[in-house]
């Protein structure tokens, strides 16, 4: 009983979702995250015993099957996904751990998934000002340097490369 009651707080109280799934892809544990992100999807809530493919979106279930495969082989997989829901998208980080039994037989796999959106946007503002700053380098009429908080220079545009050269 106790092994049920770690099994259950492990669940509870992970920061992603979790599906705990056997060999054949059917949905052995679960916990709250996952029930409720999978209800609002797909409208149907899981339970134990169902095949966890019908929870992928099918743009995602070819990679998942991929990477299901080889995490049966033993190999911890991870992968990325952008998924659509309510015009919006959305981003997940996923990893599927093999789960073995004493004698070290793979009897399952631990998917995980966290939404990484806003960390995403973030990434994807950086890049954006990165773009503009060099477009704005490469552009510019006029000498341009970069320099650190020591003075020091991290960078100048081909206009003040030709002045200083001349």
């Amino acid at each position: 009983m106790q092994e049920f009651d770690i099994l259950r707080a492990v669940l509870e109280h992970a920061p992603e979702s979790l599906v705990i799934v056997d060999t054949e892809c059917r949905i052995v544990a679960f916990n709250q995250g996952l029930s409720v992100l999978l209800e609002a999807y797909f409208q149907k809530k899981p339970a134990v015993g169902d095949d966890y493919t019908a929870f992928i979106p099918p743009e995602h279930l070819g990679k998942f099957n991929t990477t299901f495969q080889l995490a049966l082989q033993g190999e911890s997989t991870f992968f990325e996904t952008p998924t659509q829901f309510n015009d919006e998208t959305y981003w997940f980080e996923n990893t599927l751990t093999p789960i073995q039994d004493s004698q070290g037989k793979i009897t399952g796999v631990i998917f995980c998934s966290k939404n990484i959106t806003q960390q995403t946007k973030y990434h994807q503002a950086l890049e954006i000002q990165a773009s503009t700053m060099q477009n704005l380098f490469d552009q510019a009429s006029e000498s341009m340097i970069l320099l650190d908080l020591e003075g020091k220079i991290i960078r100048l545009n081909q206009f003040a490369r030709e002045s200083i050269q001349r």
